[in-house]
């Protein structure tokens, strides 16, 4: 049988072993974090300039739209590049009204053109007691108590858990 003091030494246990993790992904994440400080020097630069390159161009295919009549879009240096027909916004202010008269003038094709759901909201019912869930058709499935071991996370331990997931999924 176990005893507390038996889970209380396991706990110890696990509590170094992860703050030994937590350690080695705060070193990785330093080290990641240099690395990317190094690069992004070196890529700072280069992106303005590609973004300036970028602008300029869709600038002069903007002021071009006669070398774009037929065909409407080319690809050159592997961008395309051209002029397309925009997709028009609908919008409205009555939602209501927009349904009566879909309802009035469209009624061959309402259902394709209003959506219309009814769903119970999960969240809500979760509130309802289960006698009440009872008289409504619901049931309540695994509200056991379970046990759990828990560490209180920031960030370090949300890396932790995820690259124990992972290993737990490739040991499965």
């Amino acid at each position: 049988m176990t005893t507390m003091n038996e889970i209380e030494r396991l706990a110890l246990k696990h509590r170094t072993d992860r703050d030994e993790l937590g350690d080695a992904v705060d070193l990785m994440e330093r080290e990641v974090s240099a690395l990317r400080e190094k690069h992004l020097r070196k890529i700072r630069p280069v992106l303005k300039k590609t973004a300036a390159s970028a602008r300029e161009l869709s600038d002069a295919v903007e002021g071009a739209p006669e070398l774009f009549a037929k065909p409407k879009s080319r690809t050159i240096h592997g961008f395309k590049m051209g002029f397309a027909k925009q997709r028009g916004k609908v919008s409205f202010t009555d939602a209501g009204k927009v349904v009566r008269l879909i309802r009035k003038h469209l009624a061959g094709r309402f259902s394709d053109l209003v959506k219309v759901t009814e769903a119970p909201d999960k969240n809500a019912l979760a509130n309802l007691t289960v006698a009440d869930l009872k008289k409504i058709g619901c049931t309540v499935t695994e509200d056991d108590d379970v046990a759990f071991v828990r560490p209180v996370e920031n960030d370090s331990e949300k890396l932790v858990k995820a690259l124990l997931d992972a290993a737990e999924k490739v040991a499965a």
